[in-house]
């Protein structure tokens, strides 16, 4: 369940994660990582799969739309392995209200398997 963006006094770098599922890589419905609060940066994405998946694809995108790719378009993850970028230019700017960042899952089907995915981001500078 998404709960609103939030930050702290500390000036550290923000994550919002989930591990998922066959179950999850399996449904093609988009679900919420989690809430940025406004005037969050957002600076990285991560995968890192340490189970491989068994379906015959198991890709995710994520975007600040249901279903949207606007942050990272549809990456393999179903080998065992780790994928890091930062998030392109033209999604780092000011979040002007909290923003909720939904991944799209698509991959099939699988029965084992397991991603750990997070994004990274300043919850507002100063």
């Amino acid at each position: 369940m998404a709960t609103g963006g939030r930050k702290t006094q500390l000036q550290v770098i923000h994550e919002i994660s989930i591990t998922l599922t066959p179950a999850q890589m399996n449904s093609a419905l988009p679900q919420v990582l989690g809430v940025i609060p406004a005037g969050a940066i957002l600076d990285s994405y991560h995968f890192v799969t340490s189970q491989a998946f068994d379906g015959a694809t198991a890709t995710v995108a994520l975007g600040y739309t249901s279903g949207g790719s606007q942050i990272v378009g549809a990456t393999n993850v179903k080998p065992v392995g780790r994928t890091d970028a930062n998030v392109p230019i033209g999604s780092t700017g000011f979040y002007l209200t909290d923003t909720t960042i939904y991944f799209q899952p698509a991959g099939g089907p699988n029965t084992v398997g397991v991603c750990t995915l997070w994004l990274e981001y300043l919850p507002g500078p100063g």
